[in-house]
């Protein structure tokens, strides 16, 4: 994909918003504190697999998802900052915990709101230990996993303000990834959070800031021709304390002309991207194992 250069739009933006912590420690991870390999979720949410951040390998297949109870696929995966367990959330809202060598699933939670969507973003907010669902119809969902059944919040819908003073613009229905920064939930002081988003409708990077109210914020185009097929995380490396030092962005994204598609780094804060490698096996979702 084409590459744009950074904008002072994006940065002006994040000054604009206060998030100059996040801003500080974007881009700043070494390429040896960068985990070697992430877990992957097929196209079909049926079966995981460990694939090689370097390379874009299969490492290791672990075969279809067992454990399922009410639901038939997962439509996203992620690690949980605060137990560094991995999670899937199924189809018909079960929350399950994943083995990362199986690929067997344990049930331990239920959405109490019916997911609305054909594509979707799935990651926990590291410092409020909740887990965030986006959607393409503007859906966002934030839920504690903690507990069996629990009450799930449903926030404000996705949107890119309108006007001066902004309101809420329409309903955004791009969103595809979503990902959080400062995977430092362990530290002995831990820092702030901020969502950034996939929009494969609009090709960009955007901040979803306040997390909760749905507002979008852009960061900067990532270039035409993405599917809606796509994975978003965030790498954080952290200090000798267990404090963030950086964060790097990693997408699965592919061409809506078709294809696998490719491993990409995601520069947060322009929405550049840049090639890691192509694929010649089938991941639509990733996990990166956190610090």
């Amino acid at each position: 994909m084409r590459q744009r250069t950074r904008t002072a739009i994006a940065l002006g933006a994040v000054a604009a918003l206060g998030l100059g912590t996040t801003a500080a420690l974007v881009g700043s991870a070494s390429a040896d504190t960068i985990p070697k390999t992430a877990l992957g979720l097929s196209s079909n949410g049926k079966s995981l697999k460990t694939f090689s951040l370097t390379t874009g390998a299969q490492v290791k297949a672990l075969g279809g998802v067992s454990g399922l109870a009410g639901d038939t696929t997962l439509i996203g995966i992620d690690q949980r900052p605060s137990n560094h367990k991995f999670y899937g959330v199924g189809n018909a809202g079960g929350i399950y915990t994943i083995s990362s060598s199986t690929g067997a699933a344990v049930k331990v939670s239920q959405l109490s709101v019916a997911l609305n969507g054909t594509h979707f973003g799935v990651d926990f907010n590291p410092a409020a230990d909740r887990l965030r669902i986006v959607s393409n119809t503007g859906q966002s969902l934030r839920h504690d996993v903690s507990m069996a059944a629990p009450a799930t919040a449903v926030d404000g819908t996705l949107n890119y303000p309108v006007g001066n003073p902004p309101t809420p613009g329409p309903t955004t229905t791009g969103i595809t990834g979503a990902a959080y920064t400062n995977n430092d939930a362990f530290s002995v002081t831990s820092t702030g959070t901020t969502l950034f988003d996939l929009d494969t409708t609009l090709d960009r990077v955007a901040q979803q800031v306040p997390a909760n109210s749905g507002t979008l914020v852009v960061s900067g185009p990532f270039g035409g021709g993405v599917g809606p097929i796509s994975g978003f995380d965030i790498v954080t490396t952290v200090s000798s304390n267990g404090t963030a030092t950086g964060n790097v962005g990693f997408a699965t994204l592919r061409p809506t002309s078709g294809g696998l598609g490719g491993l990409y780094k995601v520069d947060l804060l322009s929405g550049d991207v840049t090639k890691v490698a192509g694929f010649n096996h089938d991941v639509a979702d990733l996990a990166i194992p956190q610090p």
